[in-house]
């Protein structure tokens, strides 16, 4: 019943023409507030997921990437498997498919082969 309620009231607050992004906050902090948590506990959640050492890399991972950019190492790799698969039906999206494998196993991250390649 109270999914109900909660789907209600989203509904009513998207048809007051209220942005979704405000209709689905208000709504979670107003079900926060009656459940019974502190509205601090959203903050400090949010921070505690950001401040993992494992996303310390990313920034790094770009850098990685722009340097091979303007050195042109993406471009010479899809040239490359370019001209070995080209010829084949639809060789340009595997010729995309494939250097894009290929760089994500040099680099070990896919945040540096899409910025690269895409």
């Amino acid at each position: 019943m109270s999914t109900l309620m909660i789907l209600v009231a989203l509904f009513a607050l998207l048809l007051l023409r209220v942005p979704v992004a405000f209709a689905l906050g208000g709504l979670g902090l107003a079900l926060l507030v009656s459940g019974g948590f502190s509205p601090l506990m959203a903050p400090q959640a949010v921070l505690s997921t950001l401040d993992g050492f494992i996303l310390l890399a990313v920034p790094l991972f770009l850098l990685m990437s722009n340097i091979l950019l303007k050195g042109g190492v993406g471009k010479d790799l899809f040239a490359a498997v370019h001209a070995w698969v080209g010829h084949w039906p639809g060789g340009l999206a595997v010729a995309t498919i494939l250097s894009c494998a290929i760089f994500a196993a040099i680099s070990g991250s896919s945040v540096a082969t899409a910025a690269t390649i895409g």
